[in-house]
């Protein structure tokens, strides 16, 4: 089975050497399958790269680990816990503490004019007609 046949642009050998290469991908069966998982979650074989990790051995002549940009020992700066931790938050919630001492109104929804005290007004004033003045009702 020729997949590839000859041309005037593509000579004999490389015509050859394709027609291995895709025979052979073609008829392997490795290619259309994913590999078995066989329990190598660490130490698997090389040619699946998955499952293979590279051994942390330091290699004499070469010192200490190298990372690019340094490493990292799981602790931050001073300096950021500093200011993420009590600076900045503590300028926020006390800017909290002090609006809601001072100004609580604003908070608690302050309405825009003063409303009177109910107490002082009286049927009259407020639109509510006398008991006697209204007929009795006929049921």
């Amino acid at each position: 089975m020729e997949l590839l046949t000859n041309s005037s642009k593509i000579t004999k050998r490389y015509v050859g050497v394709l027609n291995c290469m895709l025979k052979r991908f073609y008829s392997d069966k490795d290619h259309w399958t994913v590999p078995s998982f066989k329990g190598m979650v660490n130490q698997g074989p090389r040619e699946h790269p998955q499952f293979f990790k590279m051994s942390n051995e330091v290699h004499s002549g070469f010192g200490t680990d190298y990372l690019y940009r340094g490493t990292f020992d799981g602790k931050t700066h001073p300096y950021d816990k500093l200011m993420t931790k009590y600076l900045i938050s503590g300028f926020f919630w006390g800017y909290m503490f002090y609006r809601l001492f001072y100004d609580y109104m604003e908070v608690l929804g302050e309405p825009e004019w003063p409303l009177p005290y109910l107490e002082s007004l009286t049927d009259e004033e407020l639109g509510i007609p006398d008991d006697d003045s209204m007929p009795p009702r006929m049921y």
